[in-house]
């Protein structure tokens, strides 16, 4: 009664059954934890860089130990075997001297980018490939939209293999060295610009650098990676007195850049938070990279000593071994501060001409060498002598990054060879 037309009212709801609680866990089917991030699980104790140990909070005078890099310019922190991996962590290829890593349909850059297909995939990489022409992405960026051939045309083209890699670029590879040899003095960071610091000095940048080293490697970044992270701090350092305590923020903020510019799949902001022990806060890292390329004028892409590297390499027809050493060479000079007043091809040509004398190549600096580095064999004997010095104190100094690195197996174990 009551409802219209005289519509029987509806049946009640069944009762529902009472459900049991689910069973606690056993440790038969006791439900696997969670798991992380990718690039940020803690997988174990990672020194002087963490604040946690054996997955315990540290507390009292042990946290205090465990400050971030550069807090007090005593000593080169200790980064362990285990710091984070990027996500999608990929093997490296090696080629031409330079670290690459393999495409992958629908990975996206960090930050969340949807997955791309396949197709549309191919576009973008075409589309690329004639904006950039070149064998990096830097190196193809410094080309710009004007073509520049300055001064005697470098003549590289026959140093370019004969291979179906379309991003060998045969037709535009002049063109781009031409551009760099010609840009590279633009970019150079004056000499003394460490004089105009006031709270740091040449030993703090040694033992910054030496710890972007020792990440970059973890991380198996490109040689152009890292190349640029250290010509991207000295360039603001060179503009911008800062103060001890930021010193570490600015290499991160650095190699944070040169990995977004060089990397196809870049280690996100978050992963420097953690490298830092959580000194500097991801807005640390994005308020400083506004603050750098501000300085910087956007002035991103710029010749390095990997540029030229690989186009030696070439010339000089060098196997991975040889390339091994004379990486190792260049590397070594990123951590001494004096080594900033050389040009990055004067710097490359003397690293190729150390590794020649090194293995005994005859004759060290053929014709095609100085001929494609435009630097004569004369010219590279005081920088070439720089490098030999660093060279033999490599296993002495308390710097140890770079030679840990190429004693690694992927990099031939050319660190452990008698130079």
């Amino acid at each position: 009664p009551g409802y219209p037309g005289g519509a029987a009212a509806p049946a009640p709801r069944p009762a529902r059954a009472a459900t049991k609680p689910p069973p606690r866990p056993s440790a038969e089917n006791a439900r696997a934890p969670r798991a992380g991030r990718p690039g940020l699980t803690r997988a174990g104790t990672l020194g002087d860089i963490t604040n946690l140990l054996a997955g315990r909070g540290v507390t009292g005078p042990q946290k205090g130990a465990a400050k971030s890099a550069l807090a007090a310019p005593a000593a080169a922190p200790a980064v362990a075997a285990t710091l984070p991996q990027p996500s999608k962590p990929a093997t490296t290829e090696r080629g031409h001297g330079r670290e690459r890593r393999p495409k992958e349909a629908g990975a996206g850059l960090s930050g969340g980018s949807a997955a791309v297909a396949p197709a549309e995939l191919c576009k973008r990489d075409e589309a690329a490939l004639a904006a950039r022409g070149g064998a990096s992405a830097s190196a193809a960026f410094a080309v710009g939209s004007s073509a520049v051939a300055i001064g005697q045309p470098v003549l590289v083209a026959e140093a370019v293999e004969e291979a179906t890699d379309p991003q060998e670029v045969k037709e535009y590879v002049e063109e781009i060295y031409s551009k760099l040899f010609h840009d590279e003095v633009l970019y150079l960071p004056r000499p003394n610009f460490m004089e105009t610091q006031r709270d740091i000095n040449g030993k703090m940048r040694a033992i910054l650098v030496d710890w972007l080293v020792e990440v970059h490697t973890k991380y198996q970044l490109r040689i152009e990676t890292l190349f640029l992270t250290v010509s991207l701090l000295d360039r603001y350092l060179a503009k911008m007195p800062i103060m001890r305590g930021r010193l570490q923020l600015v290499g991160v903020v650095a190699m944070f850049v040169a990995s977004k510019f060089e990397e196809m799949r870049p280690p996100d902001v978050k992963d420097f938070v953690y490298i830092t022990d959580n000194a500097y806060t991801k807005q640390d890292i994005l308020v400083m990279e506004c603050t750098l390329l501000t300085t910087l004028g956007f002035q991103i892409a710029c010749p390095t000593a990997a540029h030229f590297l690989d186009l030696l390499e070439r010339a000089n027809n060098c196997d991975e071994r040889h390339r091994q050493v004379a990486q190792y060479v260049a590397e070594l000079a990123l951590v001494e501060l004096g080594m900033v007043r050389h040009t990055p091809s004067h710097l490359a040509a003397a690293a190729m001409l150390v590794s020649n004398e090194v293995l005994g190549r005859q004759p060290a600096w053929p014709a095609a060498l100085a001929r494609k580095s435009r630097h004569a064999e004369q010219a590279l004997r005081g920088c070439a002598a720089e490098l030999r010095a660093l060279l033999r104190g490599a296993a002495t100094t308390s710097l140890q990054a770079v030679r840990k690195k190429f004693s690694l197996p992927r990099y031939q174990s050319v660190a452990t060879m008698v130079l």
